[in-house]
């Protein structure tokens, strides 16, 4: 286990009001991985690379799932993991999970450098660069599509859907992955690319290959931080003809100029951050960034009225719950059912309630979805008890007990129940 911090981002008036609606509602989920006093979120894994001859180091962070679940997940693939890991598992963390739905939860994967400026530069660097190794970006492309990604599919459950994070000559070369093998992922997030490399050349041929592709099924996300020197604004630098400015020049003109006034129909937006150094950008911007790619992800914020209301009937709600993990999947292109720990938590909120109707629908609607994990079966087995439906409870709990590992609040819920019915006689 290694990286043991997390990062905490800014909250949202949905979160801040689903918290609120949820509030102690017991979680049975298991936490982070706890050895004595170092808390784990991260394995490390060695790859032979064939392709780049060397062995790669890889840190891979994997949502906290029940011990009965088969759950798999999309995969964010980082650039620079040694440098941004614990922020972006932080990042996807706090919006996943907690009553968070902003989110999908997702497996991440650092990839540490051996030679950064060999990896990460799609061409050579000019006389001014010096002697040095760079312009190994094609090999390194071959090293994500033929052996990481393939090793990642083989080691853990994982989903189709795959987004690219860079910062730096990192975002170089996550542009140039985006126009060079689009197919690779679905997403892209270029933080302060360094666009500047080599005289310029990819700005260059972002203008020529955007025109002569259909990109309307990716997304893209640019962070722009202010590297300008004093005495400079937005408003002047384009003026400006200094090496100082090259590098905010080159991404302005791309974000600006380059992708609105293509023809790719790519999915794009970007930002400017007049507080941000080069430095400091990627937290804030990732955070950004994420939110605008996943801005259909997160449940309407009527669903919260809609579930309290007692004149909207639990059919209604459902009706709307399914409705939006129907567009949800159309847009991570897989099936995606309204997470099991999201709806439980519905449930529990309207059986504190008294909305008996409601609670019932969501907690069948999770046995419905999840017949093998056995909490499903132990959450309608509390409703049935609320309701003094006995009988029923013991079956689920039962029913609990025998899916899957089985779980030991089922038990002891269990055992508490039948020996009240053997008081009662």
């Amino acid at each position: 286990m290694r990286l043991l911090l997390q990062t905490s981002s800014r909250t949202k008036l949905f979160s801040y009001l689903l918290t609120l609606f949820i509030l102690f509602i017991p979680n049975k989920n298991s936490g982070q991985t706890v050895q004595g006093d170092i808390i784990g979120i991260g394995v490390s894994h060695t790859i032979q690379s064939a392709i780049l001859n060397e062995e790669r180091t890889i840190w891979v962070h994997v949502p906290e799932t029940r011990s009965d679940s088969n759950e798999a997940f999309p995969v964010v693939y980082l650039l620079d993991g040694d440098s941004h890991f614990t922020s972006v598992v932080g990042t996807i963390q706090e919006l996943s999970a907690r009553g968070n739905s902003i989110l999908p939860k997702m497996i991440v994967v650092g990839i540490l450098n051996t030679d950064r400026l060999r990896d990460l530069t799609p061409k050579h660097g000019n006389s001014e660069n010096g002697p040095n190794t760079s312009g190994g970006g094609e090999a390194f492309m071959d090293f994500i599509q033929k052996e990481l990604i393939s090793f990642v599919g083989k080691t853990y459950k994982t989903k189709p859907y795959r987004l690219y994070i860079g910062h730096s000559l990192g975002g170089l070369t996550v542009i140039n992955t985006m126009l060079k093998r689009p197919e690779l992922f679905n997403s892209y997030i270029a933080l302060d690319p360094s666009l500047w490399w080599s005289d310029s050349v990819m700005l260059e041929e972002v203008k020529m290959i955007l025109n002569n592709k259909n990109l309307s099924n990716e997304t893209l996300f640019v962070g722009i931080a202010n590297s300008m020197p004093s005495g400079v604004t937005l408003a002047t630098v384009e003026q400006d003809t200094s090496k100082q400015t090259q590098h905010i020049r080159d991404i302005l003109e791309f974000t600006n100029k380059v992708v609105p006034h293509s023809s790719s129909q790519i999915k794009f937006n970007s930002n400017y951050y007049p507080n941000e150094s080069h430095g400091s950008l990627p937290l804030i911007a990732t955070y950004d960034a994420l939110r605008f790619i996943f801005s259909w992800y997160n449940l309407n914020q009527n669903i919260i009225s809609l579930i309290i209301n007692p004149n909207v009937t639990a059919s209604t709600v459902i009706k709307t719950l399914k409705n939006h993990y129907e567009i949800v999947s159309y847009k991570m292109n897989y099936t995606i059912l309204p997470p099991e720990s999201l709806v439980n938590q519905f449930g529990y909120a309207c059986l504190r309630r008294k909305l008996y109707d409601k609670a019932e629908a969501f907690f069948k609607l999770n046995v419905k979805n999840y017949p093998n994990n056995s909490n499903v079966y132990d959450s309608l087995g509390d409703y049935y008890a609320e309701v003094n439906e006995k009988d029923k409870a013991v079956s689920m709990y039962q029913k609990a007990l025998k899916t899957g590992k089985g779980n030991n609040y089922s038990r002891n819920k269990l055992n508490t129940l039948l020996l009240k019915e053997e008081r009662s006689h």
